[in-house]
């Protein structure tokens, strides 16, 4: 008689990992999902949104919505962002239930870009990589509106963008006390 390979009764997915820098406790990754629940005039993350990411840090890793990275990247209502002293001070806040918990959790850092609609901005066209319509839906304070023909991207817009991601990437207690990014 042969024997069988044993099989083991413990299921990979709740193994820990390790993924860069991060030790998590099993491979089970939250991807991020839009809750649009920043519904205040900064759009800073709520005692909402710590609750709501506080109940799922038994996941290996938590990848937060995405977060806008300035006033120029916004292309849907109610999503916060983590550019401004309120919007940092709500993630810290978000950062730190979920640490209570023993979770893990990154930020998604966002700009849609040609996805936008002036209505997002002041009446702005938004900037895309070229001048073409994406073709798409921006869900505006007023509803659904048809994304329009943005202007292209300069150079200095471009550099401000990377400026932005980096600034949204930097650690808030490594970041200038009053920081001009709006």
């Amino acid at each position: 008689m042969t024997s069988q390979p044993r099989t083991s009764t413990v299921q990979p997915l709740l193994q820990p990992v390790r993924l860069g820098a991060l030790e998590l406790p099993n491979r089970v990754v939250m991807a991020p999902m839009t809750r649009a629940r920043a519904q205040n005039a900064e759009l800073a993350p709520t005692d909402l949104h710590a609750a709501y990411y506080a109940q799922r840090a038994g996941a290996g890793l938590i990848v937060t919505e995405g977060t806008w990275v300035s006033a120029d990247a916004i292309g849907f209502i109610n999503v916060p962002g983590i550019y401004s002293e309120a919007q940092t001070a709500g993630w810290a806040k978000v950062t730190e239930a979920v640490h209570e918990t023993s979770g893990r959790i990154v930020s998604q850092l966002g700009h849609v870009g040609a996805v936008s609609h002036p209505d997002h901005r002041g009446g702005r066209l938004p900037a895309g990589p070229s001048a073409v319509n994406p073709g798409e839906t921006s869900f505006t304070p007023a509803g659904p509106k048809d994304t329009l023909t943005p202007r292209a991207f300069t150079a200095a817009e471009i550099a401000d963008t990377i400026a932005a991601y980096r600034h949204a990437a930097t650690p808030r207690s490594q970041r200038p006390a009053a920081s001009s990014r709006v």
